[in-house]
């Protein structure tokens, strides 16, 4: 998958996305040379911005990101004796009433309060709505300065379908019904099958968020697998079958 983005403005600009092994190595080592400068500050805004921490997105890759940055800090605050963790500030942005939509909410729940207990704080129902030279501006209305913002709040796939006569939805994912074949305007397009990221599955579980399968590879491995099966099937004249995992 790639970065999506919105027309927010500075986003663009400021924010670091996380999607590529060199966008990780860039948050790790601002994250690291701001711990270090920050150490030897005296108290007070500019230092305040150093130690601000702000992810963009609740699913699955903002909130792991923000809890491994929020144990980098930890770790690193025992040799940086300046500082502690009350100097510290780590905002994570979630438009939704909640996190993880993949998951139980149950297990969202303990997570926010898990997050929390670390003094790591998440804004629920509360959207970005300028990073304009790194000032936070949400649409409650609160206000404030980073130096490192990371963005995961949107995905799309990463295909080089664009003009082909595939038929994509509008996230760039092959369109495709329930037993993985692809499918258009028209119906079933014969002898064309999609699986994976790359595709927009539904979810017969009603789990999905907006129906359709999340793309992880819990549900990548066993499409594949269906889709093998579905593949032999139509070759013996057989009827494949759908989709289904919860």
């Amino acid at each position: 998958a790639v970065t999506r983005t919105f027309p927010i403005p500075g986003v663009a600009d400021v924010a670091i996305g996380l999607k590529t092994i060199e966008e990780a190595v860039a948050v790790r080592d601002r994250l690291i040379d701001n711990m270090h400068q920050a150490n030897h500050m005296p108290p007070g805004p500019e230092r305040d911005r150093l130690l601000t921490v702000v992810v963009v997105g609740g699913g699955f890759a903002g909130i792991e990101a923000f809890a491994e940055l929020r144990s980098l800090v930890s770790d690193m605050l025992r040799k940086c004796g300046g500082l502690t963790i009350d100097d510290t500030h780590f905002h994570l942005i979630e438009a939704m009433d909640r996190i993880m939509p993949e998951v139980s909410l149950e297990t969202s729940k303990w997570v926010l309060k898990n997050l929390a207990q670390r003094q790591a704080h998440v804004h629920l129902n509360t959207q970005l709505v300028s990073a304009v030279n790194g000032r936070i501006e949400l649409s409650t209305g609160e206000a404030l300065e980073t130096d490192l913002v990371v963005w995961t709040a949107g995905v799309k796939a990463k295909s080089s379908l664009g003009g082909t006569p595939i038929p994509l939805d509008d996230r760039g994912r092959v369109r495709a019904q329930a037993n993985l074949q692809v499918v258009d305007d028209n119906g079933p397009v014969e002898g064309m099958w999609t699986a994976g990221d790359v595709a927009a599955v539904p979810d017969l579980s009603g789990g999905g968020v907006g129906g359709y399968c999340v793309p992880n590879a819990q549900h990548a491995v066993r499409q594949a697998k269906q889709l093998a099966k579905n593949l032999v099937a139509t070759l013996r004249g057989e009827t494949p079958q759908d989709y289904h995992h919860k």
